[in-house]
């Protein structure tokens, strides 16, 4: 919290920056990540959108998102930025909101729409973006799509 007058809490963008060198060998790989997130930057939620997109073949629209990725991420409204820098793309990227119990249903109940969330993990971090589409995990720190699991 900050102490400074109209200061009155720090925004912490989504992105952490952690580099993976190696795909886990006993994982079937998906699609190439055509946009890394390179050591020491925080832009995996735009990396992993953009990503997706490009494996969907909609590279046009990957490479302007990916173009304007400090932009929306270095910005304290992120997910505005985002939002808005999609629609202005395609009426058709637009964001809903999806609550989904996995414990409950399992993982085949998840929407093929594509969903972009933040990982919390076994520590309790949520500092890290993710695209999820048609059983296959977009993230913007491995070299191809993971397959959708509990693992």
């Amino acid at each position: 919290m900050s102490k400074q007058g109209f200061k009155k809490f720090i925004a912490i963008p989504p992105g952490d920056s952690k580099e993976h060198q190696e795909f886990p060998e006993d994982m079937k790989k998906g699609k190439i990540i055509h946009y890394r997130q390179p050591s020491g930057e925080r832009i995996c939620l735009v990396a992993s959108f953009a990503s997706f997109l490009h494996a969907e073949e909609s590279k046009q629209h990957a490479a302007q998102l990916f173009s304007v990725r400090h932009k929306i991420q270095e910005n304290h409204e992120v997910w505005r930025m985002f939002s808005e820098y999609l629609i202005s793309l395609s009426p058709d990227l637009h964001f809903e909101k999806y609550e989904i119990d996995i414990s409950k249903y399992g993982w085949e109940v998840l929407p093929w729409d594509p969903i972009v969330t933040c990982v919390i993990d076994s520590r309790g971090q949520d500092n890290h973006c993710i695209t999820i589409c048609d059983g296959w995990i977009y993230d913007s720190n491995f070299s191809h799509a993971l397959p959708l699991g509990k693992r």
